[in-house]
């Protein structure tokens, strides 16, 4: 299929037993994939917005017969998304649409993803639509996660094109690791859907166990130049705010200290409402004593 996908189905297909058949499948196939990139545009342009949208193809066979609407640039990847995708981010290009489909490797969909996610390749709310996920347990375990975190949203179910549609969330930063990069890349081994900090002590085996593979840490991608932009941008308008406080607390306290100068303090202390004369003439008790007694009474003033 993938050698007739890439012919003109202009050309017929003479010669061949089962020249109807293929030809109906390649019908259906390139059907298929037209209503998902249809479904992508969709999404991500709503009716209005004349911007343009650009959309990297990863699927390994795409025919001749898929055309991109006038405002999406569509690039088709071709027979090496993995290299396609580290020139990619090696150049700090951004994509605001990918779309993944099925391979015969085993877990190339997953790497994928991963890679996709890891490297920052999707623009801010950038959509991401996998097909065939019904056939990688993994990939469905990996989105499952992601979508659970908070990090991306589920934006269309499986559709009749077999494809499944998520999108960025507003939570997710350039950098942030995604749930699913917990996950080990194997989907023959019993741990593949188990984070590697929450397995359990097993029995050794009798054979020894095969290495597993090293996942690649997600590389540190830096702020892009709008996300900047908006901080700087809240930044300034917070010490506006500030200055613009500032005249209006010297006025109040310029209002303050004029009316202490016209008319005085606010408080004045107040008269006793007691007071108690002492006359010493003399005796045994002596003058500092009886000032001392008068003193030591509450309310009285000598």
């Amino acid at each position: 299929l993938k050698v007739f996908c890439r012919s003109d189905f202009s050309n017929p297909l003479t010669g061949h037993p089962h020249s109807a058949l293929i030809r109906s499948v390649l019908l259906q196939l390139a059907m298929a994939q037209q209503n998902a990139l249809n479904l992508l545009t969709e999404l991500a342009l709503p009716k209005g917005e004349q911007q343009e949208l650009l959309a990297w193809d990863l699927r390994p066979a795409v025919t001749a017969d898929v055309q991109a609407p006038a405002n999406v640039k569509l690039v088709a990847v071709g027979a090496d998304p993995k290299a396609f995708l580290e020139a990619q981010s090696a150049a700090g290009e951004q994509a605001g649409a990918v779309l993944v489909g099925p391979s015969g490797a085993s877990s190339s969909a997953c790497k994928l993803y991963r890679q996709i996610m890891a490297d920052g390749l999707l623009q801010r709310r950038g959509l991401v639509a996998l097909e065939g996920l019904d056939q990688s347990a993994l990939l469905a375990k990996m989105v499952e996660m992601d979508t659970a975190s908070g990090l991306m949203e589920l934006r269309a179910g499986k559709t009749s094109s077999g494809a499944v549609v998520v999108q960025l969330t507003d939570r997710w930063l350039p950098g942030v690791p995604m749930a699913s990069m917990s996950l080990a890349l194997q989907e023959t081994s019993e741990e593949a859907v188990e984070p590697e900090g929450l397995k359990r002590r097993k029995p050794a085996s009798a054979a020894p166990a095969e290495p597993a593979p090293k996942v690649e840490a997600a590389k540190p991608v830096g702020r892009s130049l709008a996300d900047g932009l908006r901080a700087r941008a809240r930044t300034l308008a917070a010490i506006s705010f500030l200055w613009a406080c500032a005249p209006i607390l010297v006025l109040l306290a310029s209002v303050a200290w004029l009316r202490h100068k016209l008319f005085g303090p606010t408080f004045k202390a107040g008269s006793p409402k007691k007071q108690l004369r002492i006359l010493v003439t003399g005796g045994k008790m002596s003058k500092a004593s009886a000032v001392a007694r008068a003193v030591g009474r509450d309310g009285h003033k000598v």
